[in-house]
């Protein structure tokens, strides 16, 4: 996730940087690199997600506060969650379903 996509950072001339997550195929946090100006005001809830080990849906069905930095986190984990759905199987149902009028 490229801080340009963040709101705040956005806001502040501060896009420089991004957000990396490494995970299992079921979604689960196995890592996280925050590279920008105010990476430490992110990084905590990857940390907290890894000893809990919590999945990114954890993570983008949490309230975060906004604009923030930290919001970046949710972004990313919001955008695997639709990307994952996109390719399951009821998606390509409700494709389907869709086309049939």
């Amino acid at each position: 996730m490229p801080m340009e996509r963040v709101d705040r950072a956005v806001a502040e001339r501060d896009t420089e940087g991004f957000v990396k997550v490494v995970h299992k195929k079921d979604a689960t946090v196995l890592g996280a690199t925050v590279v920008a100006e105010r990476a430490g005001e992110s990084i905590h809830e990857w940390a907290l997600a890894i000893s809990n080990k919590l999945k990114l849906k954890d993570l983008a069905s949490t309230v975060h506060v906004y604009p923030t930095y930290s919001i970046a986190n949710q972004q990313l984990a919001s955008a695997h969650s639709v990307e994952s759905f996109l390719g399951s199987r009821t998606a390509k149902a409700l494709r389907k379903l869709a086309n049939l009028r």
